[in-house]
């Protein structure tokens, strides 16, 4: 175990928030640790070139460190942390290490006995959540779901279940298909909040059902996404399970079919359309 009191060495690692898009968000502290660092890591040099010129700072060496290389690229760093410097990190926008680049090397710091710094600042998973109506409730940070379809309604099955709020982010490519299997795995009623463009020109708060949402932001979506949904109730007891399968069952021998019936008891039950359809198709087998 290690605490800041008993380091060796004289680098220093500063974990810097920068701007999501306003630059007046940018704290004085994350100034005057772009100033005054040895060198700055980065995800694209580019990027973090232009804010330095943007912010009226000094140009300082600029090391490449993105996400499907970030084991490769610890070793030299850490090497010249331990030669006594002190290097940012930074990513594209918002806090490293959460779904950005960073993790990997803030623990690789700690292992090699370097102090980690925070210089705090913006983050969209805060910034959305403190513009949401499901602001102070307990909530899990899921990140990105996959990419393909599958294994996104996998993991979103997975987390039907989980009663405090969900946080995502996605891309603007794939928040349509993305809303439109929340809404079908989660429940189309379920409420929550979409930020977009976070701080930027056109940014967008939004709020309304999962399928209110997936309507919305169906077509043609552009910006970054940060999406807050409500957390779903406790898992149906045998008592309340038993009039739903009742309620399904007349629903299918009043001509309503499987799928119908799923999604009509979800819009109004908030349950999960695909465990309904799943218990729907079961009592018609």
């Amino acid at each position: 175990m290690s605490s800041r009191t008993d380091r060796s060495v004289s680098g220093k690692l500063l974990v810097v928030a920068t701007p999501i898009g306003n630059l007046g968000d940018f704290s004085p502290r994350g100034r005057e640790a772009l100033e005054t660092c040895d060198g700055i890591v980065c995800e694209d040099t580019r990027r973090t070139g232009r804010l330095l010129e943007q912010l009226g700072l000094p140009k300082k060496p600029l090391f490449s460190y993105f996400a499907p290389k970030e084991k490769q690229q610890v070793g030299p760093i850490v090497k010249r942390l331990l030669e006594g410097r002190t290097f940012a990190l930074v990513t594209d926008g918002g806090t490293p290490g959460v779904s950005d680049p960073g993790a990997v090397l803030v623990a690789a710091a700690h292992r090699a006995g370097i102090r980690v710094e925070p210089i705090a600042g913006p983050s969209a998973l805060v910034a959305a959540l403190s513009v949401s109506s499901l602001a102070g409730q307990s909530f899990v940070f899921e990140g990105f779901l996959p990419a393909k379809a599958g294994a996104r309604r996998k993991r979103l099955e997975e987390l039907a279940a989980e009663t405090r709020t969900i946080v995502f982010y996605e891309s603007p490519h794939r928040i349509g298909s993305m809303l439109a299997d929340a809404a079908d795995v989660l429940g189309a009623g379920r409420p929550a909040t979409i930020v977009r463009e976070a701080t930027k020109l056109h940014e967008e708060v939004t709020e309304g059902t999962l399928e209110e949402l997936a309507e919305r932001f169906g077509e043609e979506a552009r910006g970054e996404f940060v999406l807050v949904v409500a957390g779903g109730s406790a898992e149906p007891t045998d008592e309340v399970a038993l009039p739903i399968d009742r309620l399904l069952a007349l629903l299918q021998r009043a001509g309503v079919s499987a799928d119908s019936a799923a999604r009509l008891l979800a819009e109004e039950t908030g349950l999960p359309r695909s465990r309904l359809v799943r218990r729907a198709r079961a009592a018609a087998d």
